[in-house]
């Protein structure tokens, strides 16, 4: 980690402490590895509570698709967030207290945006695809 460099003004009278550089701050990090681990636990209980109704995402042609794409989805929305809150932390500073509130509010929103354009695909995935799979096969199968 950086420390924090202490400088003087151009008069060389008063001297100041440049806080140190961060790429996100930690709560864009708890934000978005909660929601990994979330989604990871998510899965696991899936997976111990309806494992025959689960598995089917991972064994069924369809399934694997969707889950990909899902998976997919969901690490390019992250990869787009984290890039965005870097610039978002480049342009307005942690640290600037003038700016606080236009940065919470741009923070928030792209989260709030990400969590639903990215994450809850994923989840609607894992919890309506595999009746989604059973019925195309019933649906298949009624000649």
């Amino acid at each position: 980690m950086s420390q924090s460099i202490e400088c003087r003004d151009i008069s060389g009278d008063k001297s100041f402490v440049l806080p140190p550089s961060r790429l996100w701050t930690p709560g864009q990090m708890k934000w978005v590895l909660g929601r990994a681990g979330a989604l990871a636990i998510f899965l696991l209980g899936l997976l111990l509570v309806q494992f025959k109704y689960t598995s089917i995402l991972f064994t069924h042609q369809h399934g694997q698709r969707m889950l990909v794409m899902a998976v997919a989805l969901a690490a390019l929305g992250m990869a787009v967030e984290m890039a965005l809150w870097l610039a978002l932390n480049r342009f307005l500073p942690p640290w600037d207290q003038g700016k606080r509130i236009i940065r919470l509010g741009l923070t928030w929103s792209l989260g709030a945006m990400f969590f639903v354009l990215f994450y809850l695909p994923l989840v609607f995935v894992l919890i309506v695809g595999p009746a989604t799979i059973r019925i195309s096969e019933t649906l298949l199968s009624v000649k």
